[in-house]
């Protein structure tokens, strides 16, 4: 080995012994750091942002970041960002009159603006936090099926996001979860709450739910049906269509900013139109958004289409319900 080739091999064994030292110090700085954020809590109403897995929330949430005076987080209460392993998350159910120390746990940290994850934090997001004059915006998926419970006990202005169930299910299935969502699918068919409450009338139908697609299809209808039957109560939740969102960005994103109360500058439409017209490559969040309304129409068959339909037509839903969102 040349003393050239040796130098670099000790400043990369350096940086690797420094990056592991500043893994293994934030527990401790994170602590510290939210310490003294303990009297700088966030100004206005949060935002909550919830919607089925796959369904474009990810998107939306991260455009919505793109205002000024905003803390966004995504997913506080995903096992890999709370580390702490737990697949019941994905089939929990939190009826508004009961609670959950996981959920709150995560919950809390987002809403009062604490740091969670090393990745989110630098001094424009710390200097940030301690002008005091920012609003939250908490984007989760695990706890969209308790959607009333977190709107009781952090009172945020609910945003949901609705998509076709069949890009959703096409994408589950190519995680190769089967046995995963079987699971999931029993825990919430036996959920007592949900099954007196909610699903009392579907038993049979749900029990004879078999095929991967017929289980991923349940998932999506139980959670998507509680939380439209709970929406009744609060007609000031906003909803909204991924897919309208994505053949009109612009103008759908702006109402949204303006509904929710947030700042639209130059820079926000500058973001959303390069965000949403150009085509995707790895360095960038880009995509024709326009395109991405069909997309799922090329990775599934019109039988795996038809069984996906005729598991959730029982259910009645307001939305997708026209021949039209299926042919």
């Amino acid at each position: 080995m040349t003393v050239l080739s040796r130098g670099h091999s000790i400043i990369n064994n350096i940086h690797q012994v420094s990056a592991w030292s500043v893994r293994k110090s934030w527990p401790i700085q994170r602590s510290l750091i939210n310490h003294s954020l303990n009297n700088a809590s966030p100004k206005g109403p949060p935002i909550a942002l919830l919607g089925n897995g796959r369904s474009g929330t990810s998107w939306v949430g991260r455009t919505l970041g793109y205002a000024p005076r905003v803390a966004y987080y995504r997913e506080p209460c995903h096992p890999d960002i709370s580390r702490v392993k737990d697949d019941s998350v994905w089939s929990r159910f939190v009826a508004p009159d009961e609670d959950d120390a996981y959920f709150r746990w995560c919950l809390d940290r987002a809403f009062t603006g604490k740091f969670i994850d090393q990745a989110s934090f630098s001094l424009k997001s710390l200097a940030l936090r301690k002008e005091k004059n920012y609003r939250v915006i908490v984007k989760e998926v695990a706890c969209y099926l308790s959607a009333e419970w977190l709107a009781r006990v952090w009172a945020p202005q609910v945003l949901i996001i609705i998509r076709h169930p069949c890009p959703s299910i096409a994408s589950v299935g190519r995680l190769a979860i089967q046995e995963q969502e079987r699971r999931r699918l029993g825990e919430l068919i036996e959920n007592p709450r949900l099954r007196d409450s909610y699903l009392s009338h579907l038993g049979t139908h749900l029990e004879s739910l078999k095929t991967p697609i017929e289980v991923s299809s349940g998932i999506w209808a139980i959670k998507n049906y509680v939380v439209n039957q709970v929406a009744k109560k609060y007609p000031e939740w906003i909803w909204i269509r991924y897919e309208d969102i994505c053949l009109d960005p612009l103008i759908q994103f702006r109402a949204l900013y303006k509904k929710l109360g947030l700042e639209w500058t130059d820079d926000v439409q500058a973001r959303i139109v390069e965000t949403t017209t150009r085509p995707a490559d790895k360095n960038r969040n880009a995509r024709v958004s326009s395109n991405q309304v069909n997309k799922w129409r090329s990775m599934m068959t019109s039988i795996e289409i038809e069984s996906v339909r005729k598991a959730i037509e029982p259910f009645e839903l307001p939305f997708y319900q026209d021949i039209s969102n299926w042919n």
